[in-house]
């Protein structure tokens, strides 16, 4: 299929199930207030098996509704699906007056090297767009925004700034989490369309230990590094343990943990229940809350976890809060027991959608967007200087090509559902 557009296709039911098809997505004359582009680079992660993992419950399939002009049975939007891939693509035709043809676009596009249609409103700030389709309706906020990036702009002009940009699109839920759920000032809930409240001493981790799961994981990085570097004064947690995979976590997004203000230790999985991790866990003497944070957990881990702490410190409070999944393809049978045992140990959900919409709420548009732009370009700009292989976060760069093969899309999909993906690997595409 060289010369071919195509488009990765997924059966809903089985997630691992992929096939590769020549495809048009967008044809014909383009209505008012719209944009036709085509993907020119995307991420591929852990992340994107969640959105197809629950993407009917949480409408990430109806993003880009398989096409009719498909060959059977794939044309069939109740059996098969397109996952969507954070990434750029660049502009072919415009009819928003603000946008011209060469443009590059920032947003949420389909795993695809077939241009797409987009509908698009004008929002805050300047050069942000909201995609109005009526069948994206039910998609939370922050995949239906797309960003209109500038010529002038001499990062995003960096091929290497939009690549690790499109590897590290969780961190901005890391920053969200870090600067405004868990503030004083701010204290948003994790959760904010339960409306249920959040107090600044909820928000408050000055006495609080901190212990994430999955802690190798894109997100788990970019939190670790924003509790070690970018914290107000005052407010920096009592102490931080990691449980992951790989040894390679804060000690790599942090390039000196002797300066670190709190107390930090790495374990694996296999420790996390032992004596010596209970002794640290409890020996600081001004102890008031254990947090724990599950970025996706292997094997319940987060429940063994919660378990064992309840009943051996049963006069610490415990907050449990849920950030991601395991990089499982699951089914049904799965996710009923996620349900059963998050509601068992009273986990929290977080959503970083939610979280965004309330603090543009409280900061406006304009001053959350240019303050979490400048806390990336820091992140990368340091980290990129100081660690070996130009890393971000202690992640290298891994650059694929096209949609099918081993060394596309197809590839890497393959990867991450049979569980070989390395979080110390971050993937993204050129299509």
């Amino acid at each position: 299929m060289a010369g071919t557009s195509q488009v990765q296709v997924l059966l809903k039911s089985n997630s691992s199930s992929q096939v590769i098809l020549a495809a048009t997505l967008a044809s014909g004359s383009l209505a008012s207030s719209s944009l036709r582009a085509r993907p020119e680079l995307l991420s591929l992660s852990a992340n994107n098996l969640s959105y197809a993992n629950a993407g009917t419950v949480l409408n990430w399939w109806s993003t880009y509704p398989v096409p009719k002009t498909l060959p059977a049975p794939y044309n069939d939007s109740d059996l098969y699906g397109i996952c969507p891939a954070w990434g750029y693509a660049r502009v072919q035709q415009s009819t928003v007056s603000s946008i011209s043809p060469g443009d590059l676009v920032w947003g949420f596009w389909p795993l695809s090297s077939a241009a797409v249609d987009l509908y698009l409103h004008s929002t805050e700030p300047r050069n942000h767009f909201i995609e109005t389709s009526p069948w994206r309706e039910k998609l939370m906020p922050l995949y239906n925004r797309y960003i209109l990036l500038p010529t002038s702009d001499p990062l995003h002009s960096d091929p290497l700034f939009r690549e690790w940009t499109a590897i590290f699109t969780v961190w901005q839920s890391a920053y969200t989490l870090n600067t405004f759920v868990f503030s004083k000032a701010y204290h948003i809930h994790p959760m904010p369309e339960t409306g249920l409240p959040w107090s600044p001493s909820d928000a408050d981790l000055t006495h609080t230990l901190i212990i994430t799961l999955a802690s190798s994981s894109k997100t788990a990085r970019s939190f670790a590094h924003q509790l070690a570097t970018n914290r107000p004064p005052n407010e920096d947690p009592l102490a931080l343990l990691e449980i992951g995979s790989s040894s390679a976590l804060l000690s790599s997004s942090y390039n000196n943990t002797s300066n670190l203000r709190f107390p930090h230790r790495h374990i694996p999985y296999d420790s996390m229940l032992s004596q010596s991790t209970t002794f640290w866990i409890t020996s600081p003497s001004n102890l008031h809350r254990i947090l724990i944070l599950d970025f996706g957990g292997r094997s319940n881990a987060a429940y063994h976890l919660h378990t064992h702490l309840s009943s051996t410190l049963s006069d610490t409070p415990l907050t449990i809060i849920g950030i991601g999944s395991e990089t499982k393809v699951f089914t049904p049978s799965d996710w009923a027991e996620r349900a059963t045992t998050a509601q068992q140990i009273g986990k929290i959900q977080s959503n970083a959608s939610g979280q965004r919409v309330a603090a543009i709420e409280k900061l406006g548009a304009k001053e959350f967007f240019e303050g979490a732009a400048r806390e990336w370009e820091r992140v990368v700009r340091e980290t990129r200087r100081q660690e070996e292989e130009g890393r971000v976060l202690g992640v290298k760069m891994v650059v694929g090509k096209g949609i099918g093969g081993e060394d596309g899309v197809e590839g890497g999909w393959r990867r991450i559902c049979e569980g070989k993906g390395k979080g110390d690997e971050g993937l993204v595409y050129e299509i």
